[in-house]
């Protein structure tokens, strides 16, 4: 039995361009379902950035009274991808809303490399991991390779940016890695929307039984019906800068004939008691 619930996710408050319209975002839902129905224990997740993802899975943690606890790895320092984000202070933001949004949960921030962070977690102890680092195609296997070892057998991988979008008008590495991961062992299931992200595991029969108990066009809706949503949003928001730039406009030109007619008033009225004015030094 799936149930599909409607969360309401608290770290929008804090910072909803990042969380609410991030590249991750349109996973949300899926991602707060697939925790509040199958109750992992342990999750691991490899590149935080804001915390659109990170936020999303604590919140079902949150919800559902569930006893998990949460690796968060992200170095914060960027890659030759994200390098000009960081010149803002990711960490702290993130910091900020982990504690104040999530922070009675189990979660422990590992501000290090993926490398580093594997190896203080233990082989087969993890129930779900999931992947959203580099896209280079060599940095996503080598990140896959490491951590594969880390999952319970029946356990489930995540691996986000594997749709066809286009990153600076390439292909991404992370989606090729992941064509070629498909031909290989293990079972799988895709999303394609937002970038898109893939779930696999060597547990074939889980695999399965996950495909048939949720429904992929769900969560597509939700997807289409928020970028309906934010495309409303976005023309509203067009024709009210339009009206408040005419309306600037038209408050200039009349400020301008106010002073023009000001002037004129001046030197029609009172020409003597200026001149009178400029020899006393007033």
């Amino acid at each position: 039995m799936w149930t599909c619930y409607d969360p309401v996710f608290d770290c929008d408050q804090d910072f909803k361009e990042m969380m609410a319209y991030g590249t991750w975002s349109g996973h949300r839902p899926f991602a707060y379902d697939y925790v509040r129905n199958r109750k992992p224990e342990r999750i691991a997740e490899l590149g935080c950035f804001y915390g659109c993802s990170t936020f999303a899975f604590l919140q079902a943690i949150l919800d559902g009274g569930l006893d998990t606890r949460f690796y968060a790895v992200d170095s914060w320092i960027g890659d030759a991808f994200t390098g000009t984000d960081y010149r803002e202070d990711v960490f702290g933001t993130f910091r900020r809303i982990l504690d104040r949004r999530y922070g009675d949960l189990d979660v422990r921030v590992m501000q290090t490399s993926f490398d580093r962070a594997a190896l203080q977690i233990e082989d087969e102890s993890l129930d779900l991991i999931h992947i959203d680092g580099s896209h280079r195609y060599e940095d996503a296997a080598h990140d896959f390779d490491l951590w594969r070892p880390k999952l319970k057998r029946d356990g489930v991988l995540f691996f986000h940016d594997i749709g066809e979008d286009l990153l600076y008008g390439q292909p991404m590495g992370t989606r090729r890695f992941w064509q070629d991961l498909k031909k290989e062992d293990g079972a799988c299931l895709e999303f394609p929307f937002s970038f898109g992200l893939g779930v696999w595991s060597r547990d074939e029969e889980g695999i399965r039984a996950l495909q048939a108990a949720i429904d992929l066009d769900h969560y597509q809706k939700l997807v289409n019906l928020r970028d309906s949503e934010q495309k409303d949003l976005l023309r509203k928001n067009y024709f009210t800068i339009r009206n408040l730039r005419a309306y600037t406009g038209w408050l200039e030109d009349q400020n301008r004939e106010l002073e023009e007619w000001n002037r004129y008033l001046e030197d029609l009225l009172l020409p003597e008691g200026r001149e009178e004015g400029k020899e006393a030094g007033l």
